[in-house]
């Protein structure tokens, strides 16, 4: 089933279009009322991008090479969708874990998705509780402005992970950090309310 010209035979289809093209709100109308309730009335992940820039030898995703988004009007919409359903069962908060393996790697198609957010949350005057993952070479260089549009929009937590303490440890998992030596001993600062 993971072979595309078998999807395309099976279904009798002639094209299978990108994952990062296509909408979750098909699959979210076909679910129960009231597990559609209970789902959004609990943390949930939210399909934003795949892949990243290192090749470590512990993770099983796309790796070495960029990080793919989502098409940010499809994301949003779908964001959009799960905030209009939670409103209409009388949920006013969305808790979401972004699917991103290191949050910040590709910081303007993130600030681009941030920007939705906002608007989706200042239009139906809304509130996400938002947490993802990050490396500690991305935290460092992020810009400022970003991480306040997030904090904005919801940031409450950022996992952020070294993946080993040392240089022998990041060869040892081929984590090749690159993390100036004049910002090594940078404090990130902590925007987010503790």
């Amino acid at each position: 089933g993971n072979q595309e010209q078998i999807l395309k035979e099976t279904l009798d289809i002639s094209n299978i279009p990108r994952q990062e093209d296509v909408s979750s709100i098909p699959v979210w109308k076909n679910i129960d009322k009231e597990q559609m309730k209970k789902y959004l009335s609990h943390e949930m992940s939210f399909y934003l991008s795949q892949g990243c820039k290192f090749n470590c030898h512990f993770c099983q995703a796309i790796k070495g090479g960029p990080e793919i988004y989502r098409k940010t009007d499809i994301a949003a919409e779908d964001l959009e969708w799960l905030t209009k359903k939670a409103i209409s069962f009388g949920i006013y908060e969305l808790s979401i874990y972004f699917s991103n393996l290191d949050i910040f790697q590709s910081p303007f198609a993130l600030e681009k998705f941030i920007d939705r957010i906002l608007e989706i949350k200042r239009k139906h005057d809304f509130t996400y509780k938002l947490r993802a993952l990050a490396v500690v070479e991305s935290t460092l260089e992020v810009d400022e402005k970003i991480l306040n549009k997030f904090k904005e929009a919801g940031l409450v937590s950022i996992g952020v992970g070294a993946d080993g303490a040392t240089a022998a440890a990041w060869k040892q998992s081929n984590k090749k950090q690159k993390i100036k030596k004049n910002k090594k001993e940078a404090e990130i600062k902590m925007i987010t309310d503790s």
